[in-house]
């Protein structure tokens, strides 16, 4: 698979080149637009600035995705008018800019379909959950803390879990952690209410919960399949599902679901635009994309703070949320033991 990258912004360029690279693609950059490129007839896959792609015209992949480098700003439908398939702001999390390639190369392709043991896990961790909530449903006063302990006990073994995952398969390690501890910082200045931030902090933590029962090989310098991308992109519905028995006592299950969506429509897996964006939603994206950007990985240094927020404008978050993540940088560190907030006990 061949990508060809027009732009006169040469560090977004070679930004967005590593990444591609580090799905096995095989990546072209261009620093002038010429019609007459070679390069142009036998890629699969054009990625060009608005005044790149300008100047190409007609010439090239009929596949075409628009390159936002820091700075610019673009909206997705502004994007699709001009013919592109989608948007690529600089920088984004690597795991939202491969699914967005799977997508433009397949038609928009959703996520795979299910198959598999997954299934299977699934609806195993799904009834673990029901069984807990239940225990805690029908305690009484007596056996109430032992309840508490029980359900505490298993959000703290699927954190381990996503822990494991994140230092081996993916070589991201603390992500979620991170993830949950500044999730609940933006949430304490934005002036949720105590049990509110709590629920979220706990949903910053897991959801992630359906890349270990996935088991992608994410986050590595080995080459991967766009299948294994666009298969990566089950994962928030895999999360919420199994999550979903903890909706009536508060945990967000709908923004663990759409915790890749993002506000100017650019996201997944449901492409959710505006108002579709809740604010948890926002806040546990906006806080997901914020750590990832400004973490090191093993194929990119990390990205300077002002960057990573920088970012989650064009992406269209809302300014208070984003004032609140950034306000809330200093957060970044190991998350403490997972605890139901306290309505709940």
């Amino acid at each position: 698979m061949r990508v060809v990258v027009v732009s006169h912004d040469l560090e977004a360029a070679e930004w967005l080149g590593s990444v591609l690279r580090s799905a096995g693609l095989s990546v072209v950059i261009l620093p002038t637009p010429d019609p007459r490129s070679p390069e142009l007839e036998i890629s699969e896959l054009l990625v060009a600035d608005r005044d790149a792609a300008a100047a190409l015209g007609s010439a090239g992949p009929a596949k075409r995705i628009l390159l936002v480098p820091r700075g610019q700003t673009v909206d997705l439908a502004t994007a699709m008018g001009g013919g592109f398939g989608d948007l690529i702001v600089v920088p984004s999390p690597e795991d939202d800019v491969l699914a967005k390639v799977a997508r433009v190369l397949d038609h928009f392709l959703k996520p795979a379909p299910a198959s598999g043991p997954s299934e299977s896990q699934i609806a195993e961790l799904t009834d673990v959950v029901e069984r807990v909530v239940e225990a805690l449903r029908s305690a009484g006063d007596g056996q109430r803390s032992d309840a508490l302990r029980l359900a505490e006990g298993m959000l703290s073994v699927f954190s381990l879990l996503i822990d494991s995952h994140e230092t081996g398969a993916r070589r991201t390690p603390g992500h979620s952690r991170r993830t949950g501890a500044i999730v609940r910082e933006a949430a304490k200045k934005l002036s949720l209410p105590d049990v509110e931030v709590g629920w979220l902090e706990l949903a910053g933590r897991l959801q992630d919960l359906g890349l270990v029962v996935l088991d992608l090989p994410l986050g590595t310098s080995a080459p991967l399949e766009l299948e294994i991308r666009r298969a990566m992109m089950r994962h928030p519905r895999i999360s919420s599902d199994i999550l979903a028995p903890l909706g009536p006592w508060g945990l967000p299950v709908a923004a663990i679901a759409g915790h890749h969506e993002r506000p100017d429509g650019s996201g997944y897996p449901a492409g959710l635009k505006g108002d579709e964006v809740s604010l948890e939603t926002q806040i546990l994206g906006a806080s997901d994309v914020y750590e990832a950007l400004v973490s090191d990985r093993p194929w990119r240094r990390a990205e300077e703070p002002s960057a990573a927020i920088e970012a989650l404008g064009r992406m269209g978050f809302a300014p208070d949320v984003v004032d609140a993540v950034r306000a809330s940088g200093n957060a970044i560190g190991p998350g403490g033991r997972l605890v139901l907030p306290p309505e709940t006990a």
